[in-house]
């Protein structure tokens, strides 16, 4: 009888764990300022680990924009720095300023487009809970 009571708790206890280590993680709304005709960086998303090494990070577009496109360029930049103005919390041991080969994440208004556009992507980080950006 004990033994199927902890069973059953244990089973419990681990759907909660996958729950919550499954859950995607949300971020506040971002508001853009799209100008005619040129794409805008949204930033450079990445992880690392402590001697400096890149982390694979992926990203989904989970709602696409009405008046552009998302993609994603090759570029180089710094540890710590995510792009439009947005650095690092936390710990970067070493790592701070170390230049990488990474990538930005970018978005391309459709000609003429100015105004407001709504979207949502999702960081999957090889080694960290995803994280949901609103546009």
């Amino acid at each position: 009888m004990r033994a199927r009571a902890f069973e059953r708790i244990f089973r419990v206890a681990l759907l909660a764990a996958l729950g919550v280590f499954a859950s995607t993680a949300s971020a506040d709304v971002r508001s853009l300022e799209i100008p005619a005709d040129a794409p805008v960086h949204l930033s450079n998303p990445h992880s690392w680990t402590p001697t400096c090494r890149l982390l694979e990070t992926r990203v989904l577009v989970v709602n696409a924009p009405k008046n552009g496109r998302i993609y994603t360029q090759d570029r180089q930049h710094r540890i710590g720095d995510f792009g439009g103005g947005r650095l690092a919390s936390g710990r970067l041991d070493d790592c701070t300023a170390t230049l990488v080969d990474g990538f930005g994440l970018f978005y391309d208004p459709t000609d003429g487009f100015t105004g407001a556009d709504a979207f949502s992507v999702v960081l999957e980080f090889e080694r960290a809970a995803p994280l949901e950006i609103n546009y």
